[in-house]
């Protein structure tokens, strides 16, 4: 029985000793734990009547190119000093000279061939008076016939006249044509030809473009189309058309140029889904300015801002701010979140533009949080805290 009894007194024993320490112990002292308070940055919120602009990008190219083609054939006697890949030239310079020996006798041939085509024409005028005269003489009954009064040979003389001075006029414009003229003010874009090469009238000898106005056409979405104020009907004066400024950098340069659309191409491309606006530049290599104006050369990438319709109480915000789709996180008075769906217009990359949702003189918080609850306390990571004065250090 001892054997059976002693082991069960003992594990007894133990449990009335572990009743009365748990009995006995102290209860911890509760401690309130303090609320968590995220730093973000906050950024007040202001409705204004603003534009949406549309930010797309093109390329510069010429309004007016052509490819130089000669009206004659020829041998090119004299080039220009303009004329290479890149020079600049006026209206009426003589870019190339094709050799004009065969054409100035042909003009003198002309001539000659007129001369007497004219001579011609007044002996048949004065045999013909002089045959009216004799009819007269001789006063015969009726009338003269058309052959008497060699009118037949009158009308001939007169058709070689006529032939005459239109193959004067032919040579004197081949004689013309073998210079070739620069229609424009512009610059050469390429150079196919050069002294001493023989050219036909199928020779392209190189390709022009003018400086006086630049094109880029500009890729838009459909969708952005709705916040563009186009003139009534797509047509109007160029000043009823939207602004655009064209940024670029050239040579170590940040050029800043102000252009305009001019009109729109109309149709919607197949493969991008985009329309083209296209925008004009006046004076892109800064020749006819009186300012100083940087040059913005044919080829040159540009960014493109198109100004864009006016909308009243627009909420415009960081693009970063949005969380999701159309979620903003906004600060109430009590510095606590309220994750709230907003209303939006549009978007781009650097903004979010919105239209209903938020107040004008509310606040957001701008700061991507990993976690975000609904009433959370947050603190503003640049607000400035009060200095202290030099009595309140010591």
């Amino acid at each position: 029985m001892k054997k059976i009894l002693l082991p069960i007194l003992i594990l007894l024993g133990c449990f009335v000793l572990m009743f009365g320490l748990f009995t006995l112990r102290k209860k911890p002292e509760r401690v309130p734990q303090a609320e968590q308070i995220a730093s973000v940055e906050i950024a007040d919120v202001h409705a204004a009547d603003d534009s949406i602009n549309i930010y797309v990008q093109g390329t510069v190219s010429p309004r007016t190119a052509t490819n130089l083609l000669p009206q004659v054939s020829g041998t090119i006697k004299s080039v220009a000093p303009v004329f290479y890949v890149g020079g600049f030239f006026r209206k009426g310079d003589i870019l190339l000279q094709i050799d004009p020996t065969d054409y100035e006798v042909a003009l003198a041939n002309a001539q000659s061939v007129l001369a007497q085509a004219e001579l011609a024409l007044a002996q048949e005028e004065a045999q013909s008076v002089q045959a009216k005269k004799d009819w007269d003489a001789l006063q015969l009954e009726g009338e003269p016939s058309a052959l008497t009064l060699r009118l037949p040979q009158l009308k001939k003389a007169q058709a070689t006249v006529n032939a005459a001075t239109a193959a004067l006029k032919q040579a004197q414009r081949d004689l013309h044509d073998t210079r070739v003229v620069a229609p424009y003010d512009g610059m050469v874009q390429t150079k196919n030809a050069d002294l001493g090469q023989y050219v036909s009238s199928s020779t392209v000898l190189g390709s022009i473009f003018a400086v006086d106005f630049a094109e880029i056409r500009l890729p838009v979405k459909t969708s952005d189309l709705a916040f563009i104020d186009f003139p009534k009907g797509m047509r109007g004066d160029a000043s009823e058309w939207p602004e655009v400024t064209l940024e670029a950098e050239f040579a170590g340069n940040h050029i800043v140029r102000n252009a305009r659309i001019v009109r729109s191409e109309g149709v919607v491309d197949t493969s991008s889904r985009f329309t083209y606006l296209v925008a004009q530049l006046e004076d892109p290599y800064g020749i006819y300015s009186g300012e100083l104006l940087s040059p913005m050369p044919v080829g040159l990438f540009v960014n493109a801002t198109v100004k864009g319709k006016v909308f009243r109480n627009l909420v415009t915000i960081p693009r970063y701010a949005l969380r999701g789709a159309d979620t903003v996180l906004v600060v109430n008075k009590e510095s606590r979140i309220n994750v709230r769906h907003v209303k939006l217009l549009k978007t781009d990359v650097a903004h979010a533009y919105i239209a209903e949702g938020i107040s004008d003189g509310e606040q957001i918080c701008l700061t991507a949080l990993e976690f975000v609850i609904e009433g959370m306390k947050v603190q503003d990571i640049n607000a400035q805290l009060p200095m202290n004065t030099p009595a309140e250090e010591e």
